[in-house]
């Protein structure tokens, strides 16, 4: 990355944070919002899941992981 990037990409990121803490309570709260409205679909979708992959897996010949989340 060329210097000249760097630098711009600091001040973007400066400019930027202001606009990230207000938004990421609007998001937490959005978020929220959705799973409670959602929790049926969301939980049929972690119960099925898990098998739907493993036949991709066994189909495809291919491996599927997640990294776990941070701070758990």
């Amino acid at each position: 990355m060329k210097a000249e990037d760097r630098r711009l990409g600091a001040i973007y990121a400066t400019c930027m944070k202001p606009v990230e803490a207000a938004r990421e309570p609007l998001r937490a709260k959005a978020r929220e919002q959705y799973v409670a409205e959602h929790k049926d679909e969301l939980a049929q979708i972690r119960t099925s899941l898990p098998e739907r992959i493993a036949t991709m897996e066994q189909r495809y010949g291919i491996r599927f992981s997640v990294p776990a989340p941070a701070g758990r």
